[in-house]
């Protein structure tokens, strides 16, 4: 996301009132680990800055959850991978 400013600002554009916007994203230290997660290729952005933005746009009632995936990587090793959930309704 070059500018995830003006992509939320759509999203909320185009929603209804009350509706929904869901986001998932992999944690930035367990992204670093991978080795085709290069901050050259993928912007991280901090959960803080990004309920902040969402704030500033006029979502609210804005939820946070930590859910832990049990997987495989692609060398068929067993790995947990970290995600955070974040949901916020408009106004």
């Amino acid at each position: 996301l070059g500018e995830p400013n003006k992509y939320f600002q759509e999203i909320y554009r185009i929603l209804r009132s009350e509706g929904q916007l869901t986001l998932s994203y992999i944690q930035k230290d367990f992204a670093l680990k991978q080795t085709f997660a290069t901050e050259e290729v993928f912007h991280f952005h901090k959960t803080e800055w990004l309920i902040r933005l969402l704030t500033n746009i006029g979502f609210y009632n804005i939820e946070q959850w930590q859910y832990m995936e049990n997987t495989t990587n692609k060398l068929g090793q067993a790995v947990v991978r970290p995600f955070v959930i974040l949901k916020a309704t408009k106004l």
